[in-house]
């Protein structure tokens, strides 16, 4: 199996601050050492800090150390704390296998991912989605429309990126789209959902779930499903 970028990265970062016990090393000058971008490296930090590998000082004079004794740092648990996803992908390849079916697995970055499932270049993509606005149709209509199934297709759905149609339930999303009675409509989407989960190419494994922790006389904070609609405006204390 390969390793990403990622890992690639925090690995050269473990090791160089390994080499330097006795004193705080800096992103800027890991960077310089490796010819690494600083940006890339923060988000490495930051998460070998949180997987306990790392530990930063702030303020003047600050920088990192390690965590634990070099001996103490297992190859292994870095790899997956910097790839989450590489479990789950071995065991969907162990149980592919038992079938006799061979997978080899490409990690890649957010970019090198992305840029290969949205030019319908997989066999098989593993990754996340959320929904982009408040409404259960962000979702729906994303897995079921494909009116054009052709490369030339205009309509870059993730069923179309998937190679899936399905015009009957793409026909029933629409109408739950404009129906007005909101107990029927809510009875739609889980409809949908249920033969969706039966017919379609894609399984779910997870669930996300968020927690925000606010202060007691914080009122009416709600988390959104992307980043730029956690809205503040209606937050009161």
């Amino acid at each position: 199996m390969r390793l990403t970028t990622m890992t690639d990265y925090a690995l050269r970062l473990l090791m160089y601050v390994a080499r330097h016990p006795g004193r705080l090393c800096t992103i800027s000058e890991v960077a310089g050492a490796y010819g690494i971008s600083e940006a890339h490296l923060m988000k490495i930090t930051h998460q070998l800090g949180l997987a306990g590998w790392l530990e930063a000082v702030r303020g003047k004079g600050g920088g990192m150390r390690l965590a634990a004794a070099p001996a103490d740092i297992n190859l292994g648990a870095v790899v997956r704390s910097i790839e989450p996803d590489t479990g789950v992908a071995t065991s969907i390849q162990q149980t592919l296998g038992q079938a006799g079916i061979k997978v080899e697995i490409i990690p890649g970055d957010g970019k090198q991912k992305l840029t290969k499932y949205r030019a319908r270049n997989h066999d098989i993509y593993f990754g996340n989605w959320g929904n982009d606005y408040w409404d259960p149709h962000s979702n729906a209509d994303t897995f079921t429309n494909n009116p054009d199934n052709s490369d030339a297709g205009t309509n870059k759905t993730l069923a179309w990126r998937n190679t899936w149609t399905t015009p009957e339930l793409d026909k029933e999303t629409k109408a739950a789209l404009f129906e007005v009675d909101t107990a029927k409509r809510g009875a739609m989407y889980q409809e949908i959902q249920k033969k969706y989960l039966d017919a379609s190419p894609f399984v779910f494994l997870f669930q996300q779930t968020e927690v925000a922790g606010y202060r007691k006389d914080v009122k009416d904070f709600k988390l959104g499903p992307s980043f730029d609609t956690n809205f503040v405006w209606p937050v009161s204390k």
